[in-house]
């Protein structure tokens, strides 16, 4: 899945959608990767994206509209694109609507970007809106600061979403990796110890 031509990251404001678009292209490399900036309105996001492309040596264009992405992606030869774009409430009809017609444009591949500290119920609320765009695979990020999964989980299972990777450092060169079994066991047996932990200290 993340090896798709196109890859389209989409998730609520502040959930860490640009830092994990540089991470995802890293892993492409300088000959093989383009950024996209689909969410041009917010300045600070495409200063962000530019000290990204620059560190990282890959191209960074911008697609002020969903007709502007299509035409980006045919011009794309060969390069893998990784398009960053607005975040969205779950609640934002007209903002997941926009998300549908960048979508549509472009052929990429949704991949919904959520936050590990979401609670539960708001986690499962998110990928009401991004699961019928067509996802099928879900992006934590913050997984270096908690411990919890209930939210990702929660997410996951609300939209029928798999777990391919996370984000695990703040890093936007590296930091990206995948979330197997093994690795999801022992965070959850992680954070059960510690609440465990907690508990008796209290006591």
């Amino acid at each position: 899945m993340l090896r798709a031509p196109a890859l389209l990251l989409l998730g609520p404001p502040g959930a860490g959608k640009t830092t994990l678009a540089a991470k995802i292209a890293a892993r492409f490399g300088e000959n093989d990767a383009q950024l996209i900036n689909a969410d041009p309105e917010r300045a600070g996001g495409i200063a962000q994206f530019e000290e990204y492309a620059e560190v990282l040596g890959l191209p960074l264009a911008v697609a002020a509209s969903a007709a502007a992405l299509g035409t980006l992606v045919a011009s794309a030869a060969r390069r893998r694109l990784v398009i960053d774009t607005k975040g969205t409430a779950p609640n934002d009809r007209a903002g997941c609507t926009a998300l549908a017609e960048l979508i549509a444009a472009s052929g990429a591949i949704p991949l919904p970007v959520l936050p590990a500290d979401t609670a539960a119920e708001e986690a499962a609320a998110v990928v009401g809106c991004f699961a019928p765009l067509g996802a099928r695979v879900l992006l934590p990020t913050r997984l270096d600061l908690v411990r919890r999964l209930g939210g990702v989980l929660a997410a996951a299972d609300a939209g029928g979403l798999a777990l391919a990777a996370g984000g695990l450092t703040p890093q936007f060169a590296y930091g990206l990796r995948p979330l197997t079994p093994r690795l999801l066991a022992r965070r959850l047996l992680a954070g059960a110890a510690a609440r465990s932990m907690s508990i008796s200290a209290a006591g």
